[in-house]
């Protein structure tokens, strides 16, 4: 006996009761197949055409095939296509260059008038971006955010080389963007750029909480920061470079000339929130002066090194301040000239630090070294001071000092405090 799956047909028997509606129904035939070569899914490229939102189209394409096949039609545009591929993976609208994770190099291109930015490195893009010309972008390159602050992997090192930003309001910028939890871009390298005509920031950094990023600032030249050639405004808190929230960080060898910033505004370095800096070997000019306020300028900031940097006139040449002030910190062997308010300040305290081998010549009546109230072992030793109409040290010790010696210094045109070693008036 031959068996066979499923039912056997339906059979209608003598004296079978019927609706009388069904009889119809029951003896209609389904077509031997479904007739949609009428139906148009009209489907969009939905900005798959120049970006690699493949996804994103095809979800928006997805759901018009499925009102296509309901006799109706929903609209999908390009910008909502382009919005959900933005808001699932991070990429930014209006970015010329972008690369969304992976791998890239970015060398010899030519961008200009990108309305946002030039080039963008998202969601822990990592390569080199090189010998590129950048002009009249809001921010030329921006980096960040990274992976999980708890990640393993997310030292993903991004070399910005022999690039030529010229006509922006940022030139380069990192960080976590905001984003809790994330990293910023860590073992990074920024070296032998020149950054033109930058209307508010040169390179900055920004990061809360801090954390180690291992960043290098090289062999870079800045010219004119402060102009307002981007879009006519003028910043009153301009900067060459700012870090914020760093670790393990080298400002080394830079060059910055002809400041153009509101008068008195401008800072060429300013390290805030970090620790384990290096601030050595850089040239500061401004031809005319009046525009920096600081030059190198610690805030917040512990164990740093600022040492064997030229700087020509200015207001005040290395500045600290922040709850700590001056902490496991030294500014050695600089040289500057033409100071008109301070050579060095240290505001609040100086603890376990050293001033010494430092040349300055500080015009009318500001000070040389300006020393805070409070401080426990730092030195200030060897120091070369030329004064206009100022004093080379002040104040004069202080019953807030422990062990502290304030010894050999040379003033010129003016007084030092009696020598002190460990404390001990000599």
């Amino acid at each position: 006996m031959t068996r066979k799956l499923g039912c056997r047909p339906a059979e209608t028997r003598a004296g079978q009761p019927h609706l009388s509606v069904m009889r119809g129904f029951c003896a209609r035939k389904a077509p031997p197949h479904l007739i949609r070569d009428h139906i148009d899914p009209a489907p969009l490229m939905l900005g798959n055409d120049v970006l690699g939102d493949c996804t994103s189209a095809g979800l928006g394409n997805h759901a018009r095939a499925t009102a296509a096949l309901g006799g109706f039609q929903v609209d999908v545009t390009t910008a909502q296509g382009e919005a959900f591929y933005s808001l699932s993976t991070g990429y930014v609208l209006g970015d010329a260059i972008n690369v969304n994770g992976g791998y890239a190099m970015v060398t010899h291109n030519r961008v200009s008038n990108a309305g946002d930015g030039c080039i963008a490195f998202n969601n822990g893009a990592r390569g080199t971006i090189s010998d590129n010309v950048l002009t009249k972008c809001n921010l030329v390159i921006g980096a960040g955010p990274e992976g999980e602050t708890t990640d393993t992997d997310i030292a993903q090192n991004i070399s910005i080389t022999a690039n030529t930003f010229d006509t922006c309001q940022y030139g380069v910028n990192m960080g976590d963007y905001g984003y809790a939890g994330r990293s910023g871009p860590v073992n990074w390298q920024i070296t032998g750029n020149t950054f033109r005509d930058t209307e508010n920031v040169g390179i900055e950094y920004d990061i809360n909480p801090a954390a180690p990023i291992n960043g290098t600032i090289t062999g870079n030249t800045f010219y004119g920061t402060g102009s307002t050639n981007y879009d006519g405004t003028a910043y009153a808190n301009a900067h060459d470079i700012r870090i914020n929230g760093g670790s393990n960080i080298n400002i080394v060898g830079n060059s910055f000339m002809s400041p153009k910033a509101t008068a008195n505004t401008q800072t060429a370095v300013k390290v805030y929130n970090s620790t384990s800096y290096n601030i050595s070997n850089n040239t500061v000019y401004d031809p005319a002066g009046g525009h920096y306020i600081y030059t190198l300028y610690s805030s917040y900031s512990t164990n740093g090194t600022i040492n064997g940097n030229t700087i020509t006139n200015a207001g005040t040449g290395i500045l600290f301040d922040g709850t700590q002030g001056m902490y496991y910190s030294t500014a050695s062997n600089n040289i500057m000239i033409g100071m008109a308010t301070n050579g060095v300040e240290v505001v609040t305290e100086a603890y376990f630090s050293v001033m010494m081998g430092n040349v300055m010549s500080v015009n009318s009546a500001g000070t040389g070294i300006l020393l805070p109230s409070k401080g426990l072992m730092f030195s200030v030793v060897g120091n070369v001071i030329t004064m206009g109409s100022g004093t080379a040290i002040t104040p004069a010790p202080s019953s807030g000092w422990t062990d502290v010696t304030i010894y050999a210094n040379t003033p010129g045109g003016s007084t030092v405090p009696a020598a002190i070693i460990n404390g001990v008036t000599q």
